[in-house]
C-alpha cells in the first residue's frame, strides 16, 4: 500500500514535505524561538572556530587520538603539566583541518591505501602488507578501521597543507650568506664569572638552626616521599627474544640486498657483504625480534580484551613472571638483559587490576600492582642534612649575585668617568676575570653553554658592558672588546649544507607564524575547561 502511495511523483513531494514538517521544522520553530546555541559540553559543542561550532565529539576524538601519540612517544604515561598541550594540539588539528578543506586539499583513497600498506612497516610481514595484522592492530586500540582511517586521512591532509605552507618559502644567496657571517663571526671579549662555590664557606656559616628550620617550613612539600608500588609483571625482552631467532646466509644476503642505504659510505660506495655480514646479521634479528614483540603486543591486547586473568595470560603465553620495586611508580625500573627502562602506564592503576599493554624501548609487558606504599612527608630530623645543603646553596647563589652587582655597578660608573677597561679591573677588589673568544654559538670560557650570554655579548655595543646574567654555572658580566668577521674563503665549502639549514629554519619559522596568524583569525572559543559554564 505504502509502495503504491509514493509512486508517483505528486504524492512523494507530498510526502517529502510531511517528512520535513514532522523532522526538521520544530528544529527551525525551536531555535529562532528561543535563540539558543547547542549546548556546550558531552552532545553539543567544544567549542567554536570561526564563530561556528565544533561538535563534543569531533574534539574528543581529535584529543583522545593526540594523546595516543603523545603517550607512545613518551613510552607510556603522560604527564599531567601535558594535558594542555594536547588540548591545544587537538584544536589544531581541527582548525588545520577545516582550512585544508578550504583550500581543497584532499588525500584521495589510493592515497590513503598506498600509505597504510607500503607506509607503515607495523602492518608488515616479511616486507608485505598483512591485512590480519592491520586489523588486530587498530582493534587493539580500541578503534575501527573506518575511525583509524578517517583520523589517518586527517594526518596526510594535514601534512599536504603544511608542506604547501612551508612550500611557499625561499631564500635567496644574500639570506645564505648573512647567515653564514652571522654563524662564523668572532667575538673577543673580557668575561667575569662569580662562581657561587666560591661563596660556600661564608654560607655554610649563615645555615643557622633557625634558616634550615625556616626553609623546611616553607618548602617541606618538595620533600614529600612520592607513593610507591611493587608490580608483578610478565611479557618479553629483546634480549628475552633474540636468541631464539634463527638466522640463514640467504637471510643475511636478502637483508643485505634490501637495505643497501645501510652498507652505503659518503662517497656511494657499497661496502662489500663480508666486510658487514654481522652487522647485516644483527639487521635481521632486530627485524624478526621486532615483529615478535609487535605480534606478542596484539596477543595480549586480545587478552585483555577477553578480560583473561594475569595467571592464565602468564600460562597460555609461556611467559615468565617477574618482580619490580618497591619504587615510586613514575620510576619503576625493570631489568632487561643489560639495560633496564622505566615501566610505563602505572599511574592510577588500581590495586590488583590488570595494566593496558606497556611498551619500552626494549621489551613489551602486562603488569598488576601486588603492594603499595603510600606517600607520606619526612620529619624535619630526615632531611636537615639535605635542607642545611639547600640553605647553603641558596645562600651561596645570593652571595654571588650581590658581588656580581656590585662589580658591574662600579665597572659601569668609572667607565663613564673615562677610565679604562683594564684600569677598572685594576682598582678595587680583584674580579675573577678571563679572556674569550666565541661565536653566536660556541660556549663561553668557564661560563660554559649558555646562549643567552653570546646573544647578550654580541648585542652590547663595543667597550660596553652586558647585564649581569645568570647560568648555571654562576652569574657573568661580558665586556665585548672586538669583531672578527667570518673567513670568506670557507663560504663556498658550506653554502650548499648552509642553504639547507637556513631553507629549514625559514620555513619553520614561516609556518609558526602563519598557524599564529590562522589561530588569531579563527577566535577560538574552547568551552573544554568548563563545559557547563
Amino acid at each position: 500500500m505504502f509502495k503504491k502511495l509514493i509512486a508517483s511523483h505528486q504524492m512523494r513531494r507530498r510526502v517529502s514535505w510531511i517528512i520535513a514538517a514532522i523532522l526538521i521544522l520544530p528544529f527551525i520553530f525551536f531555535f529562532h524561538a528561543t535563540g539558543q546555541a547547542p549546548p556546550r559540553g558531552p552532545g553539543g559543542t567544544a567549542g567554536t572556530l570561526f564563530g561556528k561550532p565544533v561538535p563534543w565529539e569531533q574534539f574528543q576524538e581529535q584529543q583522545r587520538w593526540v594523546r595516543q601519540q603523545v603517550a607512545g612517544r613518551l613510552g607510556g604515561d603522560i604527564p599531567e603539566a601535558f594535558e594542555p598541550m594536547i588540548a591545544r594540539l587537538a584544536w589544531d588539528r581541527i582548525l588545520l583541518a577545516r582550512e585544508a578543506a578550504r583550500r581543497r586539499v584532499r588525500v584521495e583513497d589510493r592515497e590513503l591505501v598506498q600509505f597504510i600498506q607500503e607506509q607503515l612497516p607495523i602492518f608488515k610481514e616479511e616486507g608485505r602488507f598483512v591485512a590480519d595484522r592491520y586489523h588486530r592492530f587498530v582493534r587493539a586500540m580500541g578503534m575501527t578501521p573506518q575511525a583509524f582511517e578517517r583520523l589517518l586521512r586527517h594526518d596526510l591532509v594535514i601534512d599536504k597543507l603544511t608542506e604547501a605552507v612551508k612550500g611557499s618559502v625561499t631564500v635567496g644567496a644574500a639570506e645564505v650568506r648573512d647567515a653564514f657571517d652571522r654563524k662564523h663571526e668572532r667575538l673577543t671579549a673580557t668575561v667575569i664569572r662569580f662562581d657561587p662555590a666560591s661563596f660556600t664557606a661564608e654560607a655554610q656559616a649563615a645555615a643557622s638552626e633557625e634558616a634550615v628550620t625556616a626553609y623546611y617550613d616553607a618548602h617541606a612539600e618538595e620533600f614529600r616521599l612520592p607513593e610507591q608500588v611493587t608490580v608483578d609483571y610478565a611479557g618479553a625482552s629483546r634480549d628475552d627474544l633474540a636468541p631464539g631467532v634463527a638466522v640463514s646466509e640467504a637471510d643475511v644476503s636478502a637483508y643485505y640486498q634490501d637495505h643497501q642505504e645501510q652498507f652505503t659510505a659518503e662517497g656511494g660506495a657499497v661496502t662489500p657483504l663480508e666486510e658487514v655480514r654481522e652487522a647485516a646479521r644483527e639487521g635481521v634479528v632486530e627485524e624478526r625480534v621486532s615483529k615478535q614483540l609487535t605480534a606478542l603486543a596484539l596477543d595480549l591486547q586480545d587478552d585483555l580484551d577477553a578480560t583473561l586473568p594475569f595467571e592464565e595470560i602468564v600460562k597460555t603465553r609461556a611467559l615468565a613472571t617477574r618482580t619490580a620495586g618497591p619504587a615510586p611508580v613514575e620510576a619503576l625500573r625493570i631489568p632487561e638483559g643489560g639495560a633496564s627502562s622505566v615501566l610505563p602506564g602505572l599511574a592510577g592503576l588500581p590495586d590488583a587490576q590488570l595494566s593496558e599493554v606497556l611498551r619500552t624501548d626494549h621489551g613489551v609487558y602486562v603488569a598488576r600492582v601486588t603492594q603499595r606504599i603510600p606517600s607520606r612527608l619526612p620529619p624535619l630530623e630526615e632531611v636537615r642534612d639535605t635542607m642545611r645543603e639547600r640553605v647553603s646553596a641558596q645562600r651561596a647563589r645570593e652571595l654571588a649575585r650581590a658581588k656580581a652587582v656590585e662589580l658591574q655597578t662600579r665597572l659601569k660608573d668609572r667607565l663613564a668617568a673615562g677610565m679604562r677597561f683594564e684600569e677598572t679591573l685594576l682598582s678595587g677588589e680583584p674580579a675573577p676575570a678571563e679572556p674569550a673568544s666565541f661565536t653566536r654559538t660556541e660556549p663561553i670560557g668557564s661560563a660554559g653553554h649558555a646562549p643567552q650570554v653570546n646573544g647578550a655579548a654580541f648585542d652590547t655595543p663595543l667597550g660596553g658592558l652586558t647585564d649581569v646574567m645568570e647560568t648555571d654555572r654562576g652569574f657573568v658580566i661580558v665586556h665585548p672588546e672586538a669583531r672578527h668577521p667570518a673567513d670568506a674563503t670557507r663560504f663556498a665549502q658550506q653554502e650548499a649544507e648552509l642553504r639547507d639549514e637556513v631553507l629549514a629554519d625559514r620555513r619553520t619559522q614561516h609556518f609558526t607564524q602563519w598557524l599564529e596568524d590562522l589561530r588569531r583569525r579563527a577566535r577560538l572559543r574552547s568551552f573544554i575547561e568548563s563545559p557547563a559554564s
